[in-house]
């Protein structure tokens, strides 16, 4: 109704915001009371006790008094031991339910960290030198000036290929892989190999994964879950299939300020 009285009235309003807000709080009042959380702190808090724990506790509220607060969880671990623990908010700003330990979130960047794993074990076991050029493993990389470039620089984020990407490409197309590695393959260089440093947001995936496979001659994931998942049983990728989806923290996105064009990410 508010889009059509828009466009009836040749009104410029910003209708999509209004309805998006109304949504939410629709949405956050089907959920059931007894469901809903009832302190800004999972009771699984009490079960560690350090200095650090502490700290971050009031660290949560004050984010809570400052309005900054929608949903977290931190863990830290040292020598084996849980030193901090903490789950604490919401679920996200249309579901009121409460963040627990078991709760999964959107980690983004986090999984460049398991990709370099993967590609510093290659280098523990001597099948690649960190000063090795990348084209000596992966042949059909060293194309359109990207013969120079070294398995460092690409660790480094120096290989100049931090927006290589295809033009107007879509969601489907940057998660296919095997198409993304042929992208980069043919990819050149914005700048020489360690002339500067850029963070390879999206191309650090592709470069790395595609390194991984042209060496172990195995598909990347299984090469990762076999170092990872046997010896530390962890999930890596995509969502559990018996996941209750009230699990599941969903990654959404809003401009705070128009003016500096900021941009937030949060759960929602």
């Amino acid at each position: 109704m508010l889009r059509g009285l828009c466009s009836r009235l040749d009104v410029r309003y910003p209708y999509l915001s209004t309805m998006a807000d109304a949504a939410r709080i629709t949405l956050a009042e089907s959920v059931p009371l007894e469901e809903r959380a009832n302190t800004l702190i999972h009771q699984s808090v009490n079960e560690v006790s350090s200095s650090l724990q502490t700290r971050l506790v009031e660290e949560v509220k004050k984010l809570q008094e400052e309005g900054k607060m929608i949903g977290l969880q931190i863990s830290v671990m040292s020598n084996g031991k849980s030193m901090a623990n903490i789950a604490a908010g919401v679920l996200g700003t249309s579901n009121p339910r409460p963040v627990t330990p078991s709760t999964l979130f959107c980690v983004f960047s986090v999984s460049k960290a398991v990709l370099t794993i993967g590609v510093l074990r290659l280098l523990q076991e001597g099948k690649i030198g960190l000063d090795d050029k990348v084209a000596e493993h992966w042949p059909a990389f060293g194309t359109n000036g990207k013969s120079d470039i070294t398995i460092r620089h690409i660790l480094t984020h120096q290989a100049g290929l931090a927006n290589s990407f295809p033009e107007n490409a879509t969601i489907e197309t940057l998660c296919d892989f095997d198409v993304m590695v042929r992208f980069i393959e043919g990819a050149s260089p914005g700048h020489s190999p360690g002339f500067m440093t850029q963070y390879h947001y999206l191309s650090y995936a592709w470069l790395c994964g595609g390194l991984i496979e042209q060496v172990t001659g195995q598909q990347y994931d299984a090469y990762l879950e076999s170092i990872l998942k046997d010896d530390l049983n962890l999930h890596i990728g995509g969502i559990p299939k018996d996941l209750c989806r009230n699990q599941l923290a969903i990654v959404t996105m809003e401009k705070q300020d128009q003016d500096k064009d900021v941009v937030k990410f949060h759960q929602d």
